[in-house]
């Protein structure tokens, strides 16, 4: 897929949450929506004096999630939610060899979406990326998939 096409399909969905890590560590979320892109990217707007960007600029990540009106999201028996393959933007974290399987990000995640295991792994259909995982890793073996192929 081109990086325009990309672009428009972003466009379409709109408005986006886009969530960094605080300096106390924890999750901050907003709403906004890309506004340009280029050959080298797909850009979206902050102003040097919000606490956004001196989080993007502190830890150089950021996670974005939206949802077209046509998608959409089903719970089971137990009231967890599947997100079925669609059209969604998602960027899907994954948890990598480093994990110690101290158990840490499975007792955190709220849509039992971590599956325990000699190394722990991500039910990507329960995932919401709310980021609670990543923080409670203590070996930062928890990478996005955007991550974990820079790793290779």
């Amino acid at each position: 897929m081109k990086i325009e096409e990309i672009y428009g399909k972003f466009d379409k969905i709109g408005s986006l949450t886009f969530s960094t890590i605080g300096n106390n560590n924890y999750i901050e979320n907003r709403i906004a929506h890309f506004f340009a892109y280029d050959k080298d990217g797909i850009y979206f707007r902050t102003m040097q004096i919000k606490p956004f960007y001196e989080q993007l600029v502190n830890t150089k990540k950021v996670a974005m999630c939206g949802m077209y009106p046509n998608s959409h999201v089903e719970h089971d028996s137990e009231g967890l939610p599947h997100f079925y393959p669609g059209y969604t933007a998602r960027i899907t974290v994954c948890i990598t060899d480093k994990c110690i399987a101290c158990g840490q990000c499975f007792s955190v995640c709220s849509f039992k979406a971590i599956k325990a295991g000699e190394q722990y792994s991500v039910i990507e259909e329960r995932c919401d990326e709310c980021g609670d995982c990543f923080v409670a890793c203590p070996v930062d073996a928890i990478l996005t998939r955007s991550e974990k192929n820079e790793v290779k």
